[in-house]
């Protein structure tokens, strides 16, 4: 077998062996939260039976549709390159993305691939609209974290917990507006400065500097983005009324959303199975839940992304292309 044959095969392994050791981590997640919780599956079994089906239809369906808000978000940047991909058309690929994000390590995973899909049919530079979607993720990690920010100045609990002066936390928004100002004010800098840097540079450079130039494409991701995690907040809510939870309120949800969202990136788990129960059972332990009840709160979670997983898996069994219209 020559090195370059044997070279996927070792790929392969690796990628098998990454697989197990992900799935173990799981296990012992779930096997440490059980243990030292004192929580047993009847308990967790008995509080899902006890949900209630209206709100979990709801907060389903109202989740659904973020992702189409998720899809403009998209859209917005793509409109960059006239690329004439619709919103249902990029809401098709983000449930492809869903499909791989919950079976790869880490949601980018999905977001990767997702760019694939858009890129194979496109004649316009390939890099350029990959970048389309990493671009998007980008503006929802930025907006995740004032996000975050905002709903921790709105939960006293969690202030108290943490000892930080609400005043502290208004800083930190200003300070994270402020780097992102600046942040805008380099990438001009670069890109009077294009035709000077390395070949290798521009390529990663080029996308960047051309949806950093147009502000308005930027302030209706952002916009979206708002809208975006306000929505998806709002299904989280619904879930927490179904399992009897909600009267923490709206901005724990928005909280521990965006906690969710950073944990689900972290590649070390399967589509942060077990690191996300932990977590969620952690810090809603603060607002006197039941670990219990936490758990099968924060199974929720993946258990209803699992439709958007399975609606993805059909679109990917399918081969499904963007549909684009006619010059």
């Amino acid at each position: 077998m020559t090195a370059t044959a044997s070279a996927p095969a070792n790929q392969r392994l690796r990628q098998w062996i990454w697989t197990v050791l992900r799935v173990v981590f799981v296990v012992l997640i779930f096997w440490f939260l059980f243990r030292n919780g004192n929580i047993t599956w009847v308990e967790v079994w008995a509080h899902l039976q006890s949900f209630n089906m209206w709100w979990l239809s709801l907060g389903s369906v109202v989740w659904l549709f973020s992702l189409v808000i998720a899809s403009v978000r998209w859209k917005a940047m793509v409109n960059l390159y006239n690329s004439r991909v619709t919103v249902l058309d990029l809401t098709a690929l983000n449930l492809i993305g869903v499909f791989y994000a919950t079976f790869l390590p880490g949601m980018a995973s999905g977001d990767v691939i997702k760019g694939v899909y858009l890129a194979r049919d496109e004649a316009t530079d390939k890099v350029l609209v990959m970048s389309s979607a990493i671009m998007e993720r980008l503006i929802g990690l930025t907006v995740n974290g004032l996000v975050a920010l905002v709903a921790l100045a709105f939960s006293p609990t969690m202030l108290a917990l943490l000892n930080l002066p609400r005043s502290w936390v208004v800083g930190f928004i200003a300070l994270t507006l402020i780097g992102i100002a600046v942040g805008l004010m380099v990438t001009r800098w670069i890109a009077q400065r294009q035709a000077h840097l390395p070949k290798w540079v521009r390529v990663v450079a080029d996308p960047l500097v051309l949806y950093m130039s147009k502000p308005r494409a930027l302030v209706m991701g952002v916009v979206a983005s708002v809208v975006y995690f306000g929505v998806w907040s709002a299904s989280l809510w619904m879930y927490g009324i179904a399992s009897g939870i909600g009267h923490l309120g709206y901005f724990t949800f928005l909280l521990l959303l965006a906690v969710i969202n950073v944990i689900q990136f972290l590649p070390i788990s399967i589509n942060g199975l077990g690191v996300r129960e932990a977590t969620l059972v952690t810090i809603l332990a603060v607002y006197g839940v039941d670990e219990a009840q936490a758990v099968a709160f924060s199974l929720l979670i993946p258990l209803i992304g699992l439709v958007a997983a399975a609606m993805g898996g059909i679109l990917t069994l399918i081969d499904y292309r963007p549909i684009q219209s006619p010059s």
